[in-house]
C-alpha cells in the first residue's frame, strides 16, 4: 500500500497542532498494529451486532448526564469556578503535549476552594483487562497535562455542518493541584474497579509505569502516519482474529496475505579475545 502523511482532524484547533501528524486516539493505542494500518489507510471495521449493542446500551446507561454541549460552555465554566460538583457524559479531550485524545464515558470534576481540581473519569465496559485498563490510563495521562483541552459538539449556523469546538480546560495562571482518578464499570458483572492515577499532582508508580507502555505503544503507531510504501504481511495478524468476515470485516483484506514471523536473532556482546560473544559480560563494582 502506498500511504500517505496521516494528519489528526479530531477538533477544530488540530491544523495548528505541532503533533497534528502525530495524534492517535485512546482506543487505537490498544488496537493491533496491523487493524491501525488498516484504519489509517481507510479500511475501517464495520460495526457488527455485538459492537451495535455495546453501543446501545452505552447510551442507555449514560442518559442520566448531559453532554457539555447540552449543558453549554458558560454554564460548565461557571459552575466550575463556583465549586459544583459537574458530571458529564461522552465529553472529548485533547492532549497537545502527549499527542493523544480520546472520548471519556463519563466525567466528574470539582474545583474546590483549598486549590485542588478533583477528576474522577469512568469507562464502561463488558469486563476488566489490562486492554481496558490500559486505555482508561490514556485518558488519565491526557487530563494531567496542564494545557489539556476539552471540546464540544456544535453545528455551524451558516454551512449547518458538525464541528468539534476545542477549549482550554484549566485556568491560566493559576496554581491549583490535580488529583485523577479512574474506574471501570463491568456492566456484566456490575463491579467497578478503580485506581488512583494523580495525586497532588503527582502520579505514583504504577501511573508512571503505565505511561511509560502508552508512549511506547503509540511511538510505534505513529510512525505508520509517515509516507511510504508498507507492505499488509510486514504486520501480525490481530489477536483476537477469528478468521472470520462476519466476526470483522477487515477479514476480507488480512485472507488474501501470509505472514511469516521474523525469526529472532540472539544478542551479541563485544568481547575480550573474540570480537563478538554470546555471553553478557560482567560489571565489576
Amino acid at each position: 500500500m502506498i500511504k500517505r502523511q496521516s494528519c489528526c482532524m479530531f477538533m477544530d484547533k488540530c491544523g495548528a497542532c505541532f503533533n497534528r501528524n502525530r495524534c492517535i486516539s485512546a482506543t487505537s493505542i490498544t488496537t493491533d498494529v496491523r487493524k491501525y494500518f488498516l484504519k489509517i489507510c481507510g479500511k475501517r471495521q464495520q460495526q457488527t451486532p455485538a459492537m451495535a449493542a455495546g453501543k446501545a446500551l452505552h447510551e442507555d446507561r449514560l442518559s442520566n448526564w448531559q453532554t457539555l454541549a447540552q449543558m453549554g460552555w458558560s454554564k460548565f465554566q461557571k459552575a466550575l469556578y463556583l465549586g459544583e460538583k459537574i458530571t458529564l457524559q461522552e465529553v472529548s479531550f485533547c492532549s497537545k503535549l502527549y499527542g493523544l485524545h480520546g472520548i471519556v464515558d463519563k466525567f466528574t470534576i470539582q474545583y474546590t476552594k483549598e486549590g485542588v481540581i478533583n477528576i474522577h473519569i469512568s469507562d464502561l465496559k463488558p469486563f476488566m483487562t489490562k486492554k481496558y485498563y490500559k486505555q482508561l490510563s490514556v485518558y488519565g495521562l491526557v487530563l494531567s497535562d496542564v494545557d489539556c483541552m476539552i471540546a464540544y459538539d456544535t453545528i455551524t449556523p451558516r454551512s449547518h455542518k458538525k464541528k468539534r469546538v476545542a477549549i482550554r480546560l484549566y485556568p491560566r495562571r493559576v496554581q491549583f493541584k490535580l488529583n485523577i482518578d479512574l474506574e471501570i464499570h463491568s456492566y456484566i458483572y456490575e463491579k467497578d474497579y478503580k485506581f488512583e492515577w494523580m495525586k497532588d499532582s503527582q502520579m505514583n508508580g504504577q501511573s508512571a509505569g503505565t505511561t511509560i507502555a502508552i508512549i511506547k505503544a503509540g511511538n510505534t503507531r505513529k510512525e505508520l502516519h509517515k509516507y511510504g510504501i508498507r507492505y499488509l504481511d510486514q504486520f501480525a495478524p490481530c489477536k483476537d482474529c477469528k478468521q472470520l468476515e462476519s466476526y470483522c470485516s477487515l477479514w476480507e483484506i488480512c485472507q488474501k496475505v501470509n505472514y511469516t514471523q521474523a525469526a529472532k536473532e540472539r544478542q551479541l556482546y563485544q568481547g575480550k579475545r573474540e570480537l563478538l560473544v554470546k555471553s553478557r559480560p560482567v560489571v565489576k563494582r
